[in-house]
């Protein structure tokens, strides 16, 4: 049984990609459209639960269109997410008809637009005015330790600086997209360094052109290793470039992130004038929902072999997972499709956005970074599981 379920929380949870390129990219975000009455406590037993690295949490605001919103990671609450704020209000003008919702945060007002475009909604929100510090140098050669790279892998032109728009990002601009691309660092010396700048994540880019940069974002404060998309870093840097007069009001650029996690994301940046916002736009789409594919076919446990084989291709690998009687099964972090195959005893797959019953035979579905467990174990629960992108698996799977 999950902690939700366990404490007998009925949260309503959706989830969204936020500024996905393609189905599979983007960053999740859990959205709780009816937080009304929900304590802080639940707030973050949910969050954990849904295991995105944000889950935002609705009440109603004190006028039309209004809305106040709360951010939790797995940790702890986080004071804005752009993220979340753009699933939050895709999925609010999903059900109303909305086209400019404000919402209030804890960093204040950030008003939303809406544009309804032939590839679905779009979201706009105009973050806080930027406020930029500067970073010790201590501080800077503690973070490149932790990141595991020289002072020379840094770009020069672009000096280390904390910037927020909502929520505070190290901000730390590297030479070459290949030092960008390799990315190993040490999570709990960096969770420590960010701490000590009461900062949420290292905001590491590389300026490609003046319409095009490339970014990662370690968020080790919030659990999470890296955020796939990450709207206040975005208009972070945004305020940044301002500042260093890289970027002029009215000037538009395109921040490329989650490419090396397998999850790209577009996310629209456009800098406002001297003093105020920075406008963040993308799209969010609903996360593809686990399912069990009944149209497989009939599956026996003695045809394992045959029934591996027959989905056997060059870029999909096969393991083997099980949870003794009674077990407790940790979060399924992933950035491939997952299919599992149940060879022995029974369960039930959890997922923020519901749960699929998982018997002997049966064979799920777990589409790219949909958080999930499995409960309820009854006997030895075993499975095979093939890693890799299906999408022509998914093909012949349901004919």
């Amino acid at each position: 049984m999950s902690d939700m379920e366990e404490e007998g929380t009925v949260a309503r949870v959706e989830l969204y990609e936020a500024f996905a390129v393609d189905t599979g990219g983007g960053n999740p975000a859990g959205v709780v459209l009816d937080a009304q009455g929900m304590p802080e406590r639940e707030m973050l037993t949910v969050a954990r639960d849904v295991g995105a690295s944000e889950t935002a949490f609705v009440t109603p605001g004190d006028a039309p269109h209004t809305y106040h919103l709360r951010y939790f990671s797995p940790e702890a609450e986080v004071p804005f997410c752009g993220h979340a704020t753009i699933a939050t209000a895709i999925a609010i003008a999903e059900r109303r008809d909305e086209d400019d919702i404000v919402m209030l945060t804890r960093a204040r007002r950030v008003p939303v637009q809406i544009e309804r475009r032939p590839d679905g909604l779009h979201a706009a929100f105009t973050s806080v005015p930027p406020t930029i510090t500067t970073v010790p140098d201590n501080i800077v050669a503690a973070a490149l330790t932790t990141l595991r790279w020289e002072p020379d892998d840094l770009d020069s032109r672009f000096p280390a600086a904390v910037c927020d728009a909502g929520s505070r990002h190290l901000i730390l601009a590297v030479g070459t997209r290949e030092r960008l691309a390799r990315l190993d660092y040490d999570f709990d010396a960096l969770r420590t360094v960010l701490s000590e700048l009461d900062a949420m994540t290292a905001q590491l880019f590389w300026f490609d052109s003046g319409r095009d940069l490339h970014s990662r974002n370690p968020f080790p404060v919030g659990g999470i290793v890296e955020d796939p998309a990450t709207g206040s870093a975005a208009a972070a840097l945004g305020g940044y470039l301002r500042h260093l007069g890289v970027a002029k009001p009215g000037d538009r650029f395109v921040v490329h992130q989650g490419v090396d996690m397998g999850r790209p994301s577009k996310i629209g940046v456009r800098i406002g004038e001297s003093g105020q916002g920075i406008t963040v736009s993308g799209r969010a789409v609903r996360a593809e929902p686990a399912r069990r594919l009944d149209d497989a076919g009939q599956f026996q446990p003695t045809s394992t072999a045959h029934y591996v084989e027959h989905l056997r291709r060059s870029d999909l690998s096969v393991g083997t997972y099980s949870i003794p009687n009674g077990g407790v099964d940790g979060q399924q972090p992933h950035t491939e499709d997952e299919i599992y195959i149940v060879t022995a005893g029974a369960a039930t797959l959890w997922t923020p956005t519901g749960t699929v019953p998982a018997p002997i035979g049966a064979v799920l579905f777990v589409p790219a970074g949909l958080p999930h467990r499995f409960v309820d174990v009854d006997e030895d629960f075993a499975t095979l599981v093939v890693f890799g992108p299906a999408e022509g698996t998914r093909g012949r799977m349901n004919r």
